[in-house]
């Protein structure tokens, strides 16, 4: 929700499929994350299109939510809402300090193990047209541009060559 810049996109759905229910646990979202803007937007949108929208929370009583300063990747929010349900128990969150470069290493080992899927579903969705050999391939260091004619033509092993080297220039940052 926090990615979202403007409710064009949902209001195409919503809209197209007649989901007033949705729409107004949308709103009623947008409206307890600090985004009442949007909310008004889905339902004058809706309203205006002859919908009976009723705002009701999607969310567990209780829940607090704070509004990004601008939109933020998904991720992002994800790790911000670990962070947060860690609250008090945030020593069980996080490692000993004793215990960090041991920790260090197996985040880098998962990191380096899940790297092939999360750059097949991540280029995927970007719509390339890549497979997980072709990531394979990149990351080994079997993609040659200057002397194969087939990998300077393959737009999509580009755009793999590019998630390997922003997947590189991110963990030199980190293990910084």
């Amino acid at each position: 929700m926090a990615s979202l810049a403007d409710a064009s996109d949902l209001l195409r759905l919503l809209l197209n499929g007649g989901h007033s229910a949705k729409a107004g646990y949308l709103a009623k979202a947008f409206r307890q994350t600090g985004r009442g803007d949007l909310a008004d937007e889905i339902l004058r949108s809706m309203k205006g299109a002859g919908y009976d929208v009723r705002e009701s929370s999607p969310f567990e009583a209780g829940h607090v939510f704070r509004r990004s300063r601008r939109p933020a990747a998904p991720i992002v929010v994800a790790w911000r809402c670990f962070g947060n349900r860690c609250g008090a128990r945030s020593s069980r969150c996080s490692p000993k300090r004793r215990d960090f470069r041991q920790t260090t290493k197996r985040i880098f080992a998962t990191s380096a193990e899940i790297y092939r899927t999360d750059a097949y579903h991540s280029l995927s969705i970007e719509g390339y047209s890549v497979t997980p050999a072709l990531v394979e391939r990149v990351r080994q260091g079997g993609w040659d541009p200057e002397h194969d004619a087939g990998d300077r033509r393959n737009h999509d092993a580009l755009a793999a060559r590019g998630y390997w080297q922003a997947f590189q220039l991110v963990k030199n940052e980190v293990e910084k």
